[in-house]
């Protein structure tokens, strides 16, 4: 999905699949309700985002077409935000979250067709082995 529409923007990119081990000892894990992320990012956005910039998952269903519906600018810089405020006391090589995108099963489901878990490795050292499987 990502692919397809970098596709778009700058042609000439392509799909690849990469395996690769990596340490997740350092890692900001936003599917774990327990580690307080979640209150500290909701936190976090009420005192910096006034007026947001970026559309919410209603528009992956109501005007899938629209160009600026996957530039989640809001979302990125509160997460480089709280990078920022975390590293200063304890280190992130890396952030795991998961992600709605797609259309949804039926009207009023959360399960979309294009959802996925997501490992944002922010610390090269953390990727311990790679290898390209498919070009």
């Amino acid at each position: 999905m990502v692919a397809q529409r970098r596709s778009r923007v700058a042609p000439g990119i392509s799909a690849a699949v990469i395996e690769c081990q990596v340490d997740l000892t350092n890692t900001i894990n936003l599917l774990d309700s327990t580690g307080g992320h979640w209150d500290a990012l909701q936190r976090l956005a009420a005192n910096t985002i006034s007026t947001p910039r970026q559309l919410g998952p209603e528009a992956m269903v109501s005007d899938p077409s629209n160009t600026r519906l996957y530039r989640n600018v809001d979302d990125n810089d509160l997460v480089n935000a709280y990078v920022t405020i975390l590293r200063r006391r304890r280190p992130v090589s890396s952030i795991m979250a998961a992600f709605i995108e797609g259309r949804p099963v039926f009207s009023s489901s959360w399960l979309y067709d294009h959802s996925h878990l997501c490992i944002s490795v922010l610390e090269k050292n953390a990727i311990r082995s790679r290898k390209i499987i498919i070009p």
